[in-house]
């Protein structure tokens, strides 16, 4: 974890590892939320190809 989000999410830990925890779901959310919709986004992209194609008979 680069930049700001790192320490602040290492040092949740000190108030309370509710802190902490709440910090790693959220990290955890995110990136599966990226992830998912990352490849919504990319079949999306690839239906227009799809359907451009002559249907088979």
């Amino acid at each position: 974890m680069p930049g700001f989000p790192g320490p602040i999410l290492v040092g949740s830990v000190n108030p309370g590892w509710h802190c902490a925890v709440y910090g790693y779901a959220g990290v955890a959310l995110t990136a599966a939320l990226r992830a998912g919709v990352g490849r919504l986004l990319e079949g999306r992209a690839r239906a227009p190809e799809a359907a451009s194609q002559p249907a088979a008979m």
